[in-house]
């Protein structure tokens, strides 16, 4: 018996084998609420390995143009190798524009995360847990998101190894006080 509930499976006379549960919100049930220019997206998430082996980054939550794409994307994902929470923007010319990190998300452990961008400013914020937030600059994300993935990268290929108990989303750019939101 496993150690958590999972989504129903349904069998008849042979096993079946468990495809990745895939939450995606795209078109309008995204766009309608969605600030492109700016906001602060809450996340609050746990994972089950504690350190991924290097490479394997499980995703939390992707925002893209729409279905899985690698360019012109936002992910936040546990960084393989290591327990820290990472957030990049990719772009068409560059794989890893603004990469910032945040340490410790614990394993076995509800981790709030909070990331604040404002794309005007090219400023960009990322916390874990209450810490201080770690900060990048950049002006090079110009993508329009259309989507949002939930406990995957946005090349769809690298999933979390846990769950996401919620999602919030401020239409502001929060960057002083998301350390608040995630103590």
């Amino acid at each position: 018996m496993a150690a958590f509930a999972t989504s129903y499976i349904p069998t008849q006379a042979s096993q079946v084998t468990r495809a990745a549960d895939n939450a995606s919100m795209l078109g309008d049930n995204f766009a309608t609420w969605f600030n492109q220019v700016q906001g602060t997206i809450g996340v609050n998430f746990s994972f089950y390995s504690a350190i991924p082996a290097a490479g394997n980054r499980g995703g939390v939550l992707a925002l893209g143009p729409g279905g899985y794409a690698a360019a012109n994307a936002l992910n936040i994902f546990q960084d393989g190798g290591t327990q820290n929470l990472a957030a990049y923007f990719t772009s068409a010319t560059y794989p890893d524009v603004n990469l910032i990190k945040s340490l410790n998300a614990a394993a076995n452990a509800t981790n709030k995360a909070a990331y604040a961008y404002n794309k005007s400013a090219g400023s960009y914020a990322l916390t874990t847990n209450g810490q201080s937030p770690s900060t990048g600059t950049s002006t090079q994300n110009t993508a329009t998101f259309n989507s949002m993935h939930i406990g995957v990268r946005n090349s769809g290929s690298t999933y979390l190894n846990g769950t996401i108990q919620s999602i919030s989303f401020y239409p502001v750019a929060l960057p002083t006080s998301i350390q608040s939101i995630t103590a």
